[in-house]
């Protein structure tokens, strides 16, 4: 089986616009496997957004994972998207 080539903003088509994602390049990890999600985070927010930030910058999809995540300690647990990628988008 070939793995396909699937560029960010083509997946944040298909999803929910207001859909939670984190996207991370783990390439920015000082320590290897095991980073903090924080530490190599590049973007986090609604799908909608990241489609503005990523579309047509040529970032490809390396890995996807559904976590779960709490913003605070008493806040309620929801679903984020992530989302780790082969190229880090150009700015």
């Amino acid at each position: 089986m070939e793995k396909q080539v699937v560029k960010v903003e083509s997946l944040l088509t298909v999803i929910s616009p207001g859909q939670v994602v984190r996207i991370m390049d783990d390439t920015l990890s000082k320590s290897g496997a095991g980073a903090d999600p924080d530490d190599i985070t590049i973007f986090k927010g609604t799908a909608v957004k990241a489609f503005r930030e990523f579309a047509g910058k040529g970032a490809t999809i390396k890995h996807i994972s559904p976590e779960v995540e709490r913003e605070t300690a008493d806040a309620a647990p929801r679903y984020v998207m992530h989302i780790f990628i082969y190229q880090r988008a150009e700015r």
